[in-house]
């Protein structure tokens, strides 16, 4: 099988968005799409973590024909949130950001230590500091004076897929829903809405689909996967050893 491990742009080593643009969830599952085109796939595996798993989801039921199985680690669909809040709370956030873009100055520089613990608080302190030097092989790059700055773009920590899709909209995408389903939630992890939300959504992809849908409870934080790979790669070895799939893309 042939595995693919994207940077979405504006992300780890990926180039960023031109100036006057702003990175948006159809932008993220547009990628998607455009990686499965450039290549020439027929169908692909997702498999896919946090942001990526809502855009893997939106890409899975708006572009089901193209999708052989989804794989979501620790969430699932878009975060519904009050459309008057959410709008108020994006737009202050994108003036802000321009501000700061507008000065032209160079990314906040740190040493090895301070970019880690900077990550580490970033993320809540809810992922080891070795997890954290993990992500950073691909989210920090050294400069030549031998400090360090975090790769990504400023504008994709602007919360632009927060509350872009109702719940109604939500249950619409799920319910298109076609391929073989493998849902991984940590516990505790991280609710980026009630859980019931979450279960609601993964009725509606039951439902709607004549495939296996599977969802696993797994002891562990948001990072599952680097905290404890040992728990989650038999659950998606199995899922995609008995799913008859036909892809060998992931």
């Amino acid at each position: 099988m042939t595995v693919l491990a994207i940077d979405l742009p504006g992300h780890g080593l990926s180039s960023h968005f031109s100036d006057c643009t702003h990175y948006d969830p159809f932008d993220g599952f547009l990628s998607i799409h455009r990686i499965i085109r450039h290549f020439g796939f027929d169908k692909v595996i997702l498999l896919a973590h946090s942001m990526g798993s809502v855009l893997s989801f939106i890409c899975a039921g708006v572009f089901p024909e193209l999708i052989d199985a989804y794989i979501a680690l620790d969430n699932v669909g878009p975060i519904s949130k009050n459309p008057l809040i959410y709008i108020r709370k994006v737009a202050e956030k994108i003036l802000k950001t321009e501000e700061i873009l507008k000065r032209k100055l160079p990314p906040p520089a740190y040493s090895y230590d301070g970019i880690v613990e900077r990550s580490y608080i970033g993320r809540g302190k809810n992922i080891s500091i070795e997890d954290c030097k993990i992500l950073l092989k691909r989210g920090a790059m050294k400069r030549p004076d031998g400090k360090y700055h975090f790769t990504h773009d400023l504008r994709v920590t602007i919360p632009t897929s927060v509350g872009r899709f109702t719940a109604e909209q939500s249950a619409i995408i799920a319910s298109a829903i076609q391929c073989p389903v493998c849902i991984i939630k940590a516990e505790p992890g991280i609710d980026f809405e009630p859980r019931e939300e979450l279960l609601k959504i993964v009725d509606i992809i039951r439902k709607g689909s004549s495939k296996k849908v599977e969802f696993h409870l797994v002891p562990g934080t948001h990072h599952i996967h680097l905290e404890r790979p040992e728990l989650i790669a038999p659950i998606i070895n199995n899922f995609l050893w008995n799913s008859s799939l036909n892809s060998k893309v992931m």
